[in-house]
């Protein structure tokens, strides 16, 4: 296991993640990117033909950091592999199609309102048998949304550990539209 900064790579998401899709992962879209550490250890434990990575990275003073950090994080698989899409999760949802994503990885503002906004626009996105991450289940909005979404669905959200102790995320395989 490695620390750096606040985010913990080790393999309990990696193996949950190959369990269900595999090694080789077709498309992939992760939505609040930051400096790119979650795409970075997705990169070097699996074959990913293509990554997009969706961030507002604000305007202000912090966008130089955020944007600097996560061109130098990724900058062995930028614009072969990866590639950054600034702006709202919802303007890219409106021109990406549907059916398209082998994983989502929902990562972006932890509020419930927005919460409910990504799934509801992202999980059109993701492949039927695609799977669906999470992230930052430990938070009160993001463990009460994503449970709400999945209400009268035949899919159901699993919380599992993906990092230490307080990290936790739900993962759940599209079964149908």
């Amino acid at each position: 296991m490695r620390r750096q900064k606040d985010l913990i790579h080790d393999n309990r998401m990696w193996d949950m993640i190959r369990s269900k899709l595999g090694n080789e992962l077709d498309r992939v879209v992760e939505i609040g990117t930051r400096h790119g550490h979650w795409a970075m250890g997705l990169l070097k434990n699996f074959n990913v033909r293509q990554l997009l990575c969706v961030d507002i990275w604000p305007r202000r003073r912090r966008f130089g950091r955020d944007a600097t950090m996560w061109l130098q994080n990724l900058e062995e698989w930028r614009f072969k592999t990866v590639f950054p899409l600034r702006g709202m999760s919802s303007e890219w949802a409106r021109v990406l199609p549907y059916n398209d994503f082998h994983l989502t990885f929902v990562d972006g503002c932890h509020r419930g309102h927005m919460v409910l906004e990504d799934l509801e626009l992202w999980w059109p996105k993701t492949r039927i048998g695609g799977l669906v991450l999470c992230h930052d289940a430990h938070e009160v909005d993001v463990r009460e949304a994503v449970p709400k979404f999945f209400v009268g669905r035949p899919e159901t959200p699993v919380l599992f550990n993906s990092g230490p102790t307080k990290v936790k995320s739900y993962w759940v395989i599209k079964e149908a539209d």
